[in-house]
């Protein structure tokens, strides 16, 4: 068996439409598709859903739903990025500018861009709370393979938290 790509991550949205503004207008991401009612795929049984699915260039989609009979506040707030975040890849430095500059202009809250680990990248909140982090490439990216260092990095990190973590999430008996 081979996972050949991610297909689509999906998100709720507060407002199908200040969703779509923000994705399509302001990012560029074409708007593909869109269902509603029984069309959408739910497991929480709310009735009245749209769902939203904007398409990268490599083919994967970008989802949002919007339920406002089952939504709530608190999924609304803005998340944490260290942890929780969307990363898209843009094809240049250049272009990752542009779009910060087109940020500023339409007075989007964003970071200024970072260079790290051979890309730049730029932090920003969509009207979701969904934090995104748009990287471009600084260096060329090789196709994921096994790599013993990950895998060396992987066990040393492990072995220094594997007390805590264990202290943190206790084994249920």
């Amino acid at each position: 068996m081979q996972i050949n790509g991610l297909d689509h991550v999906a998100f709720r949205c507060r407002d199908a439409e200040e969703t779509r503004l923000f994705y399509e207008e302001l990012l560029g991401l074409p708007l593909v598709a869109v269902s509603s009612g029984e069309a959408c795929v739910r497991h929480d049984g709310a009735a009245e859903v749209l769902q939203l699915q904007f398409a990268l260039s490599d083919g994967g989609r970008l989802s949002f739903i919007d339920a406002p009979a089952t939504a709530r506040p608190d999924q609304f707030a803005p998340t944490d990025g260290a942890e929780r975040h969307v990363a898209l890849s843009l094809a240049s430095a250049e272009a990752l500018l542009a779009l910060k500059q087109l940020l500023d202009e339409h007075d989007i809250p964003c970071g200024e861009p970072v260079t790290a680990a051979g890309a730049m990248a730029l932090s920003l909140w969509d009207p979701n709370g969904l934090q995104l982090e748009l990287v471009a490439p600084l260096l060329p990216r090789e196709a994921g393979t096994a790599d013993a260092a990950a895998r060396d990095h992987l066990a040393r990190w492990s072995e220094q938290t594997r007390a805590r973590k264990a202290w943190l999430f206790p084994v249920k008996a």
